[in-house]
């Protein structure tokens, strides 16, 4: 599944966490949430969720 970096970037401002807060909470290193935003990657469900449930959106607010 593939997340929209966008969508993604803007739930993070609006919540006002940062890609390293967001990492922490997700337990995700810097460079696969840097891949994650740049729309180059694949990522699974149970990851896609975590970060869904940090940010306190749906998945498919965040999907591609």
């Amino acid at each position: 599944m593939k997340i929209d970096g966008q969508k993604l970037s803007d739930s993070m401002a609006d919540k006002g966490i940062f890609a390293k807060d967001l990492c922490k909470r997700v337990k995700l290193n810097e460079a696969e949430l840097k891949k994650i935003l740049s729309d180059d990657g694949d990522i699974d469900m149970k990851t896609i969720s975590r970060i869904a449930y940090v940010l306190n959106v749906s998945i498919q607010d965040l999907e591609l």
